[in-house]
């Protein structure tokens, strides 16, 4: 503002003692005049310095006083380009009303207007918040003649509000859609916050619900107590427990069973201030390794009860080849689990409490801290992706154990009762072959091949069709293997072969077959494999006659591939077909 300005808006000028002499006025009369104006030059000279927004204004609404900071809010360069106007001349209508509504009431009921957040867009259209406090001004007769207004830029902190909450409402999102199972407990393992999926486990609602209770509320005594020691434990020693399988008994009596991973809490000052943990339901897989050991157990058995060492080995060696598939599976599923990103969210919910005490500086000023919503969005997606993968290779487990049931189930009437027949599409039963060696061609860098003729739908036992063809695989897997070439390949084929039959073909370049093998490679006990048994080839070759069809093999020699081709008749022989229909 113009100093000449500010000198004739406070009633004075630069000469006024000068004036005052002139006037004949003694320096005894003109001292309170000077002090007055020596009062009145530190107080302007305190409004225009201060940060904060000082403002009056007229009854009318009307500015009579505009600090420089009010100006910057008022896109003013000088102070009487503000005065005599208002709210109105300065800011959108919505948000002029609102200023001169309160202004009203002040000056209508003498009441002050203390510490009220404001807001309004600046010249940029960027939302700005300002602190206010209004008290009426008066006259010396006590009128109220207007108003003075004090204004705090609030604008960092309420950013800073926004972004804590966004960084709330993200975590809180996770928590709310992931299905693990996740909570944060105070040194009393008392819940603070836990995810919707174990709100639904405890068999409530509303997360809300569960904060301030224990698992003394939800779980069995014995079970509680389990839980309440190990995160009492935690809290001692500072020593996290890593996926800890816990088996639960469900409110349904159902059994469940969970990975868990606990960690501490800390505050800024390092003092372990509660316990965060994550369950990760791995029921599927418990029942799945239940299920496989009792199959174990039932194969066992059977092949004691048979008393012939050539089922026993045939199941051994079927359910063999599956089996790699099963550890495969089940060792990806635990190493997925070992490096699993879920561990993130107790590092972000670590990380903020290391911070509860500047956790405003740290989401807006530390680096690390402002990282913290897109972290929390990145952790979503590969907690997302994590979940998709360790599903796909679950469908993998189960699809191997219900197939060596199968197997089981078929050697228990090997060679005296034919299987139960089922129209199915080739094509389908082959991907299943396929599917069962999971990704082992693909880790074993071969490129596996599909030529698939359409052929009718084939009435088959297509539980025996499943071990041939896994048996052929596996087969050409280990000859990719032992040939060292750099171009693995594996072929699959179906292809029609006239009067109502079919071909399944699985070729191979790898190690080939000896023409002197040609002729042996299907006999009992005959292997060339360092560690093998013998008995693939030779059960399925058995395994293809009793579905009216035949197994041959074709090699051109010595590391020149092999193609071993399956002919089946798309309908059973007239001799299945009275079995079918005499029934068992």
């Amino acid at each position: 503002m113009d100093p000449n300005e500010r000198s004739q808006e406070s009633g004075s000028s630069p000469d006024t003692g000068q004036a005052h002499r002139a006037a004949g006025r003694s320096p005894a009369r003109s001292r309170p005049d000077a002090e007055l104006l020596q009062e009145r030059r530190l107080l302007r000279t305190l409004f225009d310095n201060l940060p904060d927004c000082i403002y009056a204004k007229d009854r009318a609404g009307r500015k009579t006083l505009a600090n420089p900071a009010d100006l910057k809010n008022l896109r003013c360069r000088t102070e009487a380009e503000a005065l005599g106007r208002t709210d109105a001349d300065f800011f959108a209508p919505e948000e002029a009303a609102r200023f001169m509504a309160d202004d009203r009431t002040v000056m209508e009921t003498g009441q002050a207007v203390i510490d009220r957040e404001e807001s309004f867009a600046d010249e940029e259209g960027r939302k700005k918040w300002l602190l206010t406090s209004k008290v009426p001004l008066r006259d010396q007769d006590g009128r109220i003649v207007g108003l003075i207004g004090i204004g705090r830029d609030i604008t960092a902190h309420k950013q800073v509000e926004e972004a804590l909450q966004a960084a709330r409402d993200q975590l809180q999102a996770i928590l709310d859609n992931i299905p693990d199972r996740i909570y944060l407990k105070d040194t009393g393992s008392r819940f603070l916050n836990l995810s919707r999926a174990l709100a639904q486990r405890l068999g409530v609602a509303d997360p809300a619900q569960a904060v301030g209770r224990t698992d003394f509320d939800f779980q069995p005594p014995e079970k509680a107590r389990e839980f309440y020691e190990d995160e009492q434990r935690i809290i001692r020693t500072g020593v996290p427990i890593i996926n800890k399988a816990e088996k639960q008994i469900l409110r349904s009596g159902e059994i469940a069973w969970t990975s868990t991973t606990k960690m501490p809490i800390r505050d800024h000052a390092g003092r372990i201030v509660g316990v965060v943990g994550i369950n990760r339901d791995i029921t599927e897989i418990k029942r799945a390794e239940e299920r496989l050991a009792a199959l174990n157990r039932e194969m066992l058995t059977l092949s004691r009860q048979a008393g012939m060492a050539e089922v026993a080995t045939g199941v051994l060696h079927n359910v063999g080849n599956v089996l790699n598939s099963v550890n495969v599976s089940a060792s990806l599923v635990a190493d997925r689990l070992g490096a699993s990103k879920v561990d993130g969210v107790a590092k972000v919910a670590r990380l903020l409490q290391e911070h509860a005490g500047d956790l405003a500086r740290f989401l807006t000023e530390d680096e690390r801290g402002r990282k913290v919503p897109a972290y929390l969005q990145q952790l979503a997606g590969h907690l997302d992706q994590e979940r998709a993968e360790l599903a796909r290779e679950l469908a993998g487990l189960i699809l191997n154990v219900d197939h060596i049931k199968d197997i089981v189930t078929m050697q228990q009437s090997y060679a005296q009762v034919a299987g139960v027949t089922e129209t199915v599409a080739l094509a389908e039963l082959i991907e299943d072959a396929i599917k069962i060696h999971g990704g082992a061609f693909e880790r074993h860098g071969i490129v596996l091949e599909r030529v698939f003729e359409e052929v009718p739908p084939a009435t088959v036992d297509k539980h025996k069709v499943l071990q041939i063809v896994v048996n052929l695989l596996q087969n050409a897997k280990y000859a990719c293997d032992a040939s060292n070439r750099a171009d693995k390949r594996v072929t699959v084929r179906i292809m029609k072969s006239g009067d109502g039959r079919a071909r399944v073909q699985v070729a191979d370049n790898g190690i080939g077959v000896p023409p002197e093998n040609l002729t042996r490679i299907f006999s009992q006990g005959f292997t060339t494999r360092k560690g093998g048994h013998g008995f693939g080839l030779h059960s399925g070759v058995l395994a293809a006659k009793e579905l009216g069809g035949s197994l041959t093999v074709q090699s051109e020699g010595v590391g020149l591939g092999a193609c071993f081709t399956l002919e089946l008749p798309l309908q059973p022989p007239p001799a299945e077909k009275k079995a079918a229909a005499a029934g068992p």
